[in-house]
């Protein structure tokens, strides 16, 4: 099972992000993910077996200014990720948080947001293949999937081979 719903509302500071946003952020973020372990999580424990990865961001890592409310879901979702796995782990579940950090070429998700900024973004970066591609987050996903009990992955952090590392940069 992979749980993937974006929960970014847009550069948003305190003042700018009214209860209603927050709270979207944080069902996408997090009450989604929740709603999906409830459903899941009892069927792959009855087999004994499974793997549920969480996608992530790095505003589950590291707050910014102006993702506030993307921050709150995502710090949500990287938590709820992290107790469902000291769970479900020992019944043979690998739960596994995966923190995307970069542009996708995703056209039907950002790119309909935001065409303009998206497509100018793409054009950039795509020859120098500084550009995250769907099919190389499903085989680093398989990856996870496959991998020996004896040697699970919680967290694995995505992105392009010339971006920054969060951990690595000046904020």
């Amino acid at each position: 099972c992979v749980y993937n719903l974006g929960a970014n509302m847009g550069p948003r500071d305190l003042s700018n992000t009214p209860p209603h946003v927050f709270e979207k952020a944080w069902k996408l973020g997090a009450w989604g993910g929740f709603l999906v372990s409830k459903a899941v999580l009892p069927r792959m424990e009855e087999r004994g077996r499974g793997t549920f990865l969480f996608t992530g961001a790095t505003a589950g890592l590291r707050g910014n200014m102006g993702q506030l409310a993307h921050s709150g879901g995502m710090f949500a979702r990287r938590g709820m990720a992290m107790s469902l796995a000291h769970e479900f782990w020992p019944k043979g579940i690998h739960v596994a948080h995966i923190p995307v950090d970069g542009l996708v070429d995703a056209p039907d998700t950002v790119g309909k947001f935001f065409p303009e900024m998206f497509e100018k973004a793409k054009s950039e970066n795509e020859a120098i293949e500084n550009i995250v591609k769907p099919v190389d987050v499903a085989e680093t996903y398989w990856h996870i999937h496959s991998q020996s009990r004896g040697c699970w992955t919680f967290e694995l952090d995505l992105r392009p081979w010339k971006d920054t590392a969060w951990f690595n940069s000046n904020y």
